[in-house]
């Protein structure tokens, strides 16, 4: 049968180009004869650190692959990223009463008992998870491990929650049976948008929860929507997102020297 051994053989033979195109990007042309008549399975061959998916027959197969004309360029493109986030931290200042108000929250929320929940999805979803294990965990100083559960979690009950109640339900449905009265509830969304967040917060505004959105842009649907917000108007999600995690890193910071 066809292998990959056989196929990065016939590669070698067939001496892949590297070139410039007119546009200045690298183009690696591959190119490989095959004699047999039928189709074999796709197979993934390694070249040059690049993965190239062959499929047997009697053409030429290319792959084309952009980069930079040179590193001055990428530099150049970093430094354009930096920038933008040295503006986008920047804008947080002031929003710096608001976090304090929401971090007032957040103490009194757990010195009487009760929890924070968290939820997001996509890298919304990480940056959710990570601010829970920061409180049951610890951040910087060690403190008792505080009661935080993040929505996104646990794998198995949010394909259950998807595939019998909607992916629109996820985080509302995980609210209904562990939201309770003076509870925390973040919901993170760069766009604003996100329909499983917003019908979280809802939900958990109908129990007593305190509601915290952290989005993005012109904070979309959910604007005023929870009991605070922290909106933060960048237009990258990139951006948007390193700022939510300095926003979480300063609520830890309010909460270690609270229980420490």
């Amino acid at each position: 049968g066809f292998s990959v051994a056989q196929a990065a053989r016939r590669v070698k033979r067939n001496q892949p180009q590297m070139s410039l195109d007119e546009h200045g990007y690298w183009i690696l042309d591959v190119r490989c004869d095959f004699e047999y008549s039928i189709l074999y399975p796709a197979s993934c061959i390694l070249f040059s650190s690049v993965f190239i998916c062959v499929y047997p027959c009697s053409s030429v197969i290319s792959s084309h692959i952009e980069y930079p004309n040179s590193m001055s360029e990428l530099q150049a493109l970093w430094r354009h990223q930096i920038e933008e986030a040295r503006e986008t931290l920047n804008g947080i200042e002031a929003q710096l009463p608001q976090l304090e108000t929401v971090a007032q929250a957040v103490v009194r929320c757990l010195q009487n008992g009760g929890k924070v929940l968290t939820c997001g999805n996509g890298g919304s979803a990480a940056e959710a998870q990570h601010f829970a294990e920061e409180l049951v965990g610890r951040y910087q100083k060690n403190r008792r491990s505080l009661p935080a559960v993040s929505l996104v979690a646990d794998g198995t009950l949010l394909t259950c929650i998807l595939n019998d109640f909607g992916a629109d339900e996820l985080f509302a449905r995980q609210v209904d049976s562990l939201g309770c009265g003076g509870d925390v509830l973040f919901g993170l969304t760069t766009s604003g948008n996100s329909e499983n967040v917003r019908r979280a917060i809802e939900r958990a505004r109908s129990k007593g929860v305190v509601t915290v959105a952290l989005s993005g842009r012109d904070g979309g649907q959910m604007r005023s929507l929870a009991h605070h917000e922290i909106i933060i108007e960048a237009a990258t999600t990139a951006r948007i997102q390193e700022a939510h995690l300095l926003c979480i890193h300063f609520l830890c910071e309010a909460v270690d020297a609270a229980f420490s």
